[in-house]
């Protein structure tokens, strides 16, 4: 098991100093698996094998209530999402995708990590934000969907 130690806002991952305080409501997707194919054999075909064919494409999605601006890491990541999905009207198929390893930590009540997990080569693929009603009030939400190529964990 890989241990963790830092400060308030940061962890040390296997002598990386990573930060951890873009936080989010609720994250849900985060799996590993392989894709699998049939291969029948015998004179009826009656027995099946199953063999490993390739990754299983993962997407995660993360859930926030809108925040301000004014946090560098907040900003960046913001930045990020932006730079995929809400900047300018040039065609998404000519973009440059700019993957990012992140790490996802579930934090105890005092904000300390209890687990973490890499994801790696994410980008996002989707942002929404819920409905806006004047006569509710309630915080508006933004969903953001990530993909990645694996996951791994952490601690």
């Amino acid at each position: 098991m890989k241990t963790l130690q830092g400060s308030e806002n940061e962890i040390d991952v296997m002598n990386q100093r990573l930060t951890y305080n873009v936080g989010f409501q609720s994250i849900s997707g985060i799996e590993s698996g392989i894709k699998t194919k049939e291969i029948k054999y015998g004179g009826q075909n009656a027995s099946v094998f199953m063999v490993p064919d390739g990754r299983i494409v993962q997407k995660a999605t993360f859930k926030r209530g809108m925040v301000t601006l004014g946090n560098s890491l907040i900003d960046d990541f913001s930045s990020w999402i932006a730079q995929h999905l809400l900047l300018s009207t040039q065609s998404r198929l000519n973009r440059t995708v700019t993957t990012r390893n992140l790490m996802v930590g579930y934090l105890n009540g005092q904000q300390e990590p209890v687990k973490v997990w890499g994801l790696y080569n994410a980008y996002p693929i989707s942002w929404k934000l819920s409905e806006m009603n004047a006569m509710e009030s309630k915080i508006a939400v933004e969903e953001i969907v990530l993909t990645y190529s694996h996951v791994l964990g952490i601690t």
